[in-house]
């Protein structure tokens, strides 16, 4: 029988159809991403490398308050964006939206590649680095090394799979668990951005370590032993007597590294680094002579020391105590100049060094009133407010307060003023009261090349402040002439290249064309931080501009931002000057010619340090190869000087305001130190720098005035002036004479002034003079001399 016509069907369900897969996006839509892409990544490439370092980014205030440069901050952001994308990626990979994911990843991992060559690998080179080995277990560069490994890593990773999922790798090369490396390396991105917010806090938020000051208190030794401190670059005693069988411990208490040499291979050579030792035991009698590589030579020179090893009974007892020479303590600076400070000012706030740097701050104030309570002063800053005292006037008003952090902390990094309140007798506020008497602070576009200079800089090694590397290597460098000074005088030929060769790395700094093993002996040493003299002189005459161009500038920073590109000049030429002598002294081949050239580099060195007074007034001062490496640091602490303007209604009198305020002088050249720039340097053009000018006037003036020789022009050509003033002439270009045989006066000047030189004279009888040139018969000019 056959089925009916009518039969319902088979309830069984028909095979579900496959899912489609999601078309591919058209290859127009792929090129144009392509394209919008590669703009974009070349416009920040652009950025950072034309905009970045040279417009601010590197010295602009942060936006996170930390110590983070405005690029260091920027570069965090960008790495927390990219792991923001990254993990969005991994999303898209996740709901199947492949076409996006690939984009998505590609442009990250493109956008990883720029941070890492044009911030991360330039920091690391410049700052990392240099630390390695030696500093490697040092949080600073530890840190910023597993960053660096895990990065690179992980990028790696990022290019092979970018490479993968746009089919630009060969079959051959291709693996079947990419996705599990895709997992693997989003995974490594989290652990490097980790380690990257690790490094960022060490370098920029951890706070900074009290400057440690050198315990002298004599430390008991064990019997038969001896401790010989190494402590302010010498051995303590420098000659010591000992009985034999006496185990001599060297102690390291210098941030510098030192070496134990013997003069005659005795015993083995030690090397210690700072707060290390070296122990051997003299079981010999005799006298065994010994140097220290870095700071010594042979013959006793610079840091050396004698070990005499005699019989138990010619030698009653070891020293009992050892107590380490103290340094050589330095200059001490003057109060803030007074007309840089504004004619409203009475008096003036000071951050000054008392164990450390800038560890210290003075308050001197005038014509304060009587209290009706108590005055006291106050740092302020972003964080909480510090009483450091009251303020105790006398019966004419005037007070004085110094304090000094009992931690040692540079007080810039945290404070960038202070304020003067009036509070309760007998009270101790825990903050200011609303009562100021006078309050003022460092302008915030001036605030971040103060602390480049004074507190960390962006780039230098371990952030060292530009001024302190200044000091702090120029004094290091002088002990090194003085050792090169020292082997040539005794014939040592090879202590004097081996000097010569710290000199040269101290100078120059990583990059340099002679930072090299310049003695040949197959071990380079370079006892400084491999950033050189004369980039850090650089550096301050960078950030000196920087403040200088500050929207906010005070007249007080406008002052002496011109000083110090006087002062930075001065250092760079000299240094460049001190580096052709040295390569000169190591070439000499008599020693007639080694002991002349190594005398005029300690010489050299000496005013690099201290500075030399051309002008014959006791006073070291920003002048054309005046100034040196400690005046540097003490203009720059001017620099942070802050004016004491009594608030209104303060009831403290101060001279009347200008009814308008005149502008500043229009900049004039600063003559320039002579370009000596030592073969393969890259010359510095003098830089223009406001300095004390003089216009002709009918007022005559007892202020100092400059004239100018250039040009083969005497500039201004009248002057009028009281008697008893100053005048310096300046010198520029050729050589000049300037002299003057017209009664009542006959000066003259030697015969030698060249580019970059100075001279003054105090004229102090009334006339009328002519001025002229001993080389140029046609420069001329008048200068009046009223009573």
């Amino acid at each position: 029988m056959s089925a009916p016509v009518n039969a319902p069907k088979s309830t069984q369900p028909a095979p579900s159809a496959a899912p489609k897969k999601a078309p591919s996006p058209p290859a127009p839509l792929k090129l144009a991403i392509a394209v919008m892409v590669g703009m974009f990544l070349i416009l920040i490439s652009l950025v950072l490398l034309i905009i970045g370092p040279g417009k601010g980014f590197a010295t602009g205030t942060g936006l996170f308050g930390t110590r983070a440069s405005l690029f260091a901050d920027i570069n965090l952001i960008a790495e927390l964006l990219l792991l923001f994308g990254l993990t969005v990626g991994f999303g898209l990979a996740l709901t199947h939206h492949v076409s996006m994911h690939q984009y998505n990843q590609t442009f990250w991992v493109l956008f990883n590649i720029v941070l890492e060559v044009f911030i991360m690998l330039v920091s690391f080179t410049r700052q990392v680095v240099i630390g390695i080995p030696a500093k490697l277990l040092r949080p600073y560069y530890a840190t910023s090394a597993v960053h660096a490994i895990l990065g690179t890593i992980t990028v790696l990773c990022g290019v092979y799979i970018l490479l993968s999922m746009n089919r630009l790798l060969p079959k051959m090369l291709r693996i079947s668990w990419w996705k599990n490396l895709m997992r693997f390396t989003l995974g490594m991105y989290w652990l490097v951005g980790l380690f990257g917010l690790a490094t960022y806090f060490v370098w920029y938020v951890q706070p900074r370590d009290a400057t440690a000051v050198a315990d002298t208190t004599p430390e008991p030794a064990a019997a038969g032993t001896v401790i010989v401190p190494l402590a302010n670059y010498a051995f303590n005693p420098g000659v010591l007597e000992i009985p034999a069988g006496t185990t001599v411990i060297f102690r390291n208490t210098d941030p510098d590294p030192h070496t134990i040499t013997s003069e005659t291979g005795a015993f083995p050579e030690g090397k210690v680094d700072e707060k290390q030792e070296y122990k051997f035991t003299f079981d010999t009698e005799g006298e065994f002579p010994y140097f220290c590589q870095y700071h010594g030579a042979k013959g006793g020179v610079g840091m050396s020391g004698i070990i005499k090893v005699g019989s138990a009974s010619s030698i009653a007892a070891l020293p009992t105590q050892v107590v380490p020479l103290k340094p050589t303590p330095q200059p001490t600076p003057a109060e803030p100049p007074a007309e840089a400070l504004g004619p409203q000012s009475v008096g003036f706030g000071a951050f000054l060094d008392v164990t450390s740097r800038s560890d210290g701050f003075e308050l001197k104030l005038a014509g304060l009133p009587a209290a009706t309570g108590e005055y006291h002063a106050w740092l302020i800053g972003s964080g909480k407010p510090r009483d450091i005292g009251a303020v105790q006037p006398d019966g004419s008003g005037a007070a004085l307060l110094r304090y000094a952090s009992p931690t040692g902390e540079n007080l810039l990094e945290q404070f960038t003023g202070f304020q003067v309140t009036t509070e309760a007798a007998g009270s101790q506020p825990a903050a200011p009261s609303g009562s100021v008497l006078i309050s003022a602070s460092l302008p915030n576009g001036v605030l971040v090349p103060v602390r480049e200079l004074l507190v960390s800089s962006s780039d230098a090694p371990e952030h060292a402040a530009y001024t302190f590397g200044l000091v702090f290597f120029t004094e290091d460098l002088v002990r090194h002439a003085k050792a090169v000074n020292g082997a040539a005088v005794l014939g040592d030929v090879e202590g004097m290249n081996r000097h010569l060769e710290h000199m040269l790395a101290l100078l120059e700094g990583k990059g340099g064309p002679d930072y090299k093993d310049l003695d040949g002996n197959g071990v380079f040493q370079d006892p400084g931080d491999g950033y050189g003299i004369l980039h850090y002189a650089d550096a301050i005459a960078a950030q000196a501009a920087a403040a200088a161009n500050a929207p906010d500038v005070t007249g007080n920073v406008r002052a002496h931002v011109a000083e110090l590109q006087v002062l930075s000049v001065n250092m760079h030429a000299e240094a460049s000057q001190l580096i052709d002598l040295a390569l000169r002294a190591h070439a000499a081949t008599s020693a007639v010619d080694r002991q002349s050239l190594a005398g005029q580099a300690l010489a050299l060195a000496r005013t690099m340090l201290d500075g030399n007074d051309i002008n014959g007034n006791g006073v070291i001062e920003p002048l054309a190869r005046e100034g040196g490496a400690y005046t540097t640091y003490f203009y720059a602490q001017y620099l942070a000087a802050l004016s004491a303007v009594p608030a209104a209604g303060s009831g403290i009198a101060t001279a009347a305001p200008a009814t308008a305020t005149p502008p500043p002088p229009e900049p004039t050249a600063t003559p320039a130190p002579a370009n000596t720039t030592a073969p393969g340097d890259t010359a510095v053009p003098p830089t223009a720098t406001p300095v004390p000018t003089n216009t002709a006037a009918p007022a005559a003036t007892t202020a100092p005035v400059f004239i100018t020789y250039r040009n083969f022009e005497i500039v201004p050509g009248s002057n009028t002036i009281k008697v008893g003033a100053k005048v310096t002439f300046l010198i520029q270009g050729a050589l000049h004479q300037p002299y003057s045989f017209d009664p009542p006066y006959h000066f003259d000047s030697p015969n030698n002034l060249g580019d970059g030189s100075s001279i003054s004279f105090t004229f102090d009888k009334a006339g009328t003079i002519t001025i002229l040139c001993g080389y140029h018969n046609n420069m001329s000019a008048t200068l009046i001399i009223q009573p």
